[in-house]
């Protein structure tokens, strides 16, 4: 067992306990009216996890990788072949899942179809147009995986589709079963490895927390150069979910042009860690020379190619880590690579220690402890101060506004108890007083709700028309590109040569497509943000006479959707026309049709190749500008409308208080005086409390921030 500081994500969990004592505390301290704000946010904490995605060509050893660091060897699947084809997310330590176990999700009947028959009237064009259209390859092979799963399944097929497979306990043969490919799965029942592979959309793994000291999921990818394209369109969803990468390169062929690209794809989640382990160290030729030159070769090709992104790098062998774990048949295997002279270079020069017991140098040499470091700093001054940032953001904000009712009871009570010795007018200013303010804190209350109500279906529409506004500036990239082609397709088409082709590059344009989707989405939310801006000023003006100069606030920069990840899948990125009649397609056969008429129907194959990424970004724009509005209405109405339901209920109590003291009655005034003096000094302390409570908030997110800056 590990002790608790030794945990990847400690320091992160530390922040975290600090920042939930502090919300609890909050909420007892504060008024009543404000513990349901304190405890939903208490939840959402408690709710939150980290998302790391693992990454890598196939044969670079991921599933190796991971289950060395999740101290499982061999629980993944790791050979060749079969290979994980199946996102598979392994949940740590969350309080509302099982420690144990794991659930397998198969596609329904309905995912097939709509992966296979996509835009119905634009693959019509796409079998006239072009026979080399990279859609037919996706179509192609998800018939194919849906007629092997009905050849291995037989007669359950119909019955576990769109279904799923839940077990108390999960082993490696479980999991062969599910996420690995295997051509003959299902023919010979003592091997079930891949029997439910095709049909299998993601697998869920449940397990105790340790490694980790936070609730974390950790996702197993498929290769990024996984012949299969509809897995690496499910791998693109799962990037686009995650809060972290961690790239496993193949120290062979250490950061190939495939993981340059994919390197490039990541580095644009600006707020998204990423960490390179360069796995395999072992198997290189000379540890002495190699090793450090592999690994010093991935660094500055790294900081050549992406020059504004910090990426750390680490190296080592999952295989070295795998046999600390394992059973030794060999006990001497061990101490044999470990006190090799060739690991001397590596564990001192590289990893910079002079360790001598064998298990701890190699240890230290499978990079395993460098990897759980660096992880750690990714959570803890990455995506998990962001996380706290958020909501010691919303905590302290809320506990101004309760600050200011509270200073705004405490200067009404300090009122009546310093009026006048005459009892008369003590009760008649206190009627007066109180009875004003509950017409204030209803009129408030009223135009609060008359104004949120107004801003729901303004913001409304301005994420519609923003969204409208992607849509506009994606489609013109796609126009602006076909026409930029469309010279070179006519001259081809009006040329007499047989058998020409003509290829149209869309990598440029699924490149242009995310960036201008950033672009655009960037100025979308400035509107949006403007718009938040509006109904605060506003809010703050109905509040005003309730709270005073205190009033409320809203941090803009702590709202979610503060910007897009977009994640576009790989496949199509090449569209290949043959100019040739000998298949007797009727489109060339033509001779009416125009080289004008050939690219508007281009246009169309292009637009049902481009679309469901189109369509992806202008979704995910949309999603997140409505998650924005969203936190901004929740947030201003929770701080808002609470404040002025506090000022009104205080007003009432005493209203009713001020009753039992009527006709002037000395006994029943000095009563009076005594409960509004309690009531003072548990004010005071109240007030003293929240001060302490938030200033441990602030403590709690800013020594992550600082050190993370450090």
């Amino acid at each position: 067992m590990l002790g608790r500081d030794d945990l990847i994500g400690a320091e992160h969990a530390a922040a975290k306990a600090e920042l939930s004592a502090g919300l609890r505390e909050l909420g007892e301290v504060c008024p009543p009216e404000f513990s349901d704000t304190f405890s939903a946010e208490l939840a959402r904490l408690r709710d939150r996890r980290i998302r790391v995605s693992v990454i890598g060509q196939v044969k670079a050893g991921k599933s190796t990788f991971l289950s060395t660091l999740i101290g499982r060897p061999g629980l993944l699947p790791a050979e060749v072949n079969p290979w994980t084809t199946v996102v598979t997310n392994l949940h740590f330590g969350h309080p509302d899942e099982p420690v144990e176990g794991g659930v397998f999700h198969f596609f329904g009947e309905t995912d097939w179809n709509r992966m296979i028959n996509g835009d119905e009237e634009a693959r019509q064009v796409a079998e006239e147009l072009l026979p080399g259209f990279k859609s037919e390859v996706l179509k192609k092979q998800v018939e194919m995986m849906r007629a092997r799963a009905r050849k291995r399944l037989g007669r359950f097929y119909d019955v576990i589709m769109g279904r799923e497979h839940r077990y108390d306990v999960i082993t490696r043969s479980i999991l062969n079963r599910y996420v690995c490919a295997s051509p003959d799965a299902g023919e010979d029942e003592a091997d079930m490895t891949g029997r439910y592979s095709d049909i299998t959309e993601r697998a869920d793994v449940y397990m105790p927390a340790e490694p980790f000291a936070v609730p974390l999921i950790l996702s197993d990818t498929p290769g990024v150069n996984d012949p299969f394209l509809v897995r690496d369109e499910l791998t693109c969803r799962s990037l686009a979910e995650s809060d972290a990468f961690v790239v496993v390169l193949s120290a062979h062929q250490a950061l190939t042009d495939v993981d340059v690209a994919l390197m490039r794809m990541l580095s644009h989640h600006s707020g998204k860690g990423i960490l390179v382990f360069i796995n395999r160290i072992d198997e290189v030729s000379d540890l002495r020379t190699d090793a450090m030159r592999i690994i010093q070769d991935v660094k500055e090709r790294l900081a050549e190619e992406i020059p504004d992104r910090d990426i750390a790098v680490a190296a080592g062998s999952a295989y070295w880590g795998e046999l600390i774990f394992a059973e030794k048949s060999d006990p001497g295997l061990i101490e044999r690579i470990a006190t090799d002279p060739e690991i001397d270079g590596l564990i001192t020069g590289y990893f910079g220690s002079s360790e001598t017991e064998p298990t701890e140098r190699l240890r230290i040499a499978s990079g395993i402890p460098l990897v759980a470091s660096e992880l750690s700093k990714m959570i803890s001054h990455g995506v998990g101060a962001e996380h706290l940032q958020v909501s010691a953001d919303a905590a302290v904000s809320t506990a101004e506004v309760a600050l200011s009712t509270l200073r705004q009871r405490r200067t009404q009570i300090s009122g009546l108890l310093e009026a006048s010795e005459d009892g008369t007018a003590v009760i008649r200013d206190m009627k007066e007083s109180v009875s004003g303010q509950i017409q204030t804190a209803n009129r408030a209350a009223r135009d609060l709700n008359e104004l949120f109500g107004e801003a729901r279906e303004n913001f409304n529409a301005v994420v519609q028309d923003s969204w409208a506004s992607i849509r506009r500036e994606l489609d013109l990239v796609i126009v602006q590109f076909i026409e930029s082609q469309s010279g070179e397709l006519q001259d081809v088409i009006r040329s007499t040569d047989g058998g020409k082709t003509f290829e149209l590059q869309t990598a440029t344009l699924r490149k242009e497509l995310t960036e201008r989707t950033v672009e655009s989405y960037a100025a979308a939310r400035t509107r949006l943000d403007s718009a938040i801006s509006k109904v605060l000023e506003r809010a703050r003006g109905l509040i005003l006479p309730l709270l005073g100069k205190h009033g409320i606030s809203l941090d803009l920069a702590s709202l979610p959707g503060g910007e897009v990840s977009p994640v576009l899948p790989s496949r199509a990125t090449v569209l290949t026309v043959e100019l040739t009649g000998k298949r007797g397609w009727k489109f060339w056969q033509n001779t009416a049709l125009s080289p004008q008429d050939a690219v508007k129907s281009l246009k169309r194959i292009i637009r049902a190749e481009i679309f469901p990424a189109v369509e992806h970004l202008a979704t995910l724009s949309h999603q997140e500008m409505a998650k924005r509005v969203g936190a901004a209405i929740e947030q201003l109405e929770s701080r808002a409308g609470t404040a002025a339901r506090s000022i009104r209920e205080h007003a009432e109590t005493l209203r009713r208080e001020s009753e039992g003291a009527d006709g002037a009655d000395p006994q029943q005034l000095a009563m009076l005086r005594d409960k509004l003096s309690s009531e003072a000094k548990d004010i005071d302390r109240r007030i003293a409390m929240i001060a302490r409570a938030t200033e441990r908030i602030r403590n709690a997110t800013t020594t992550q921030s600082l050190e993370g800056a450090a």
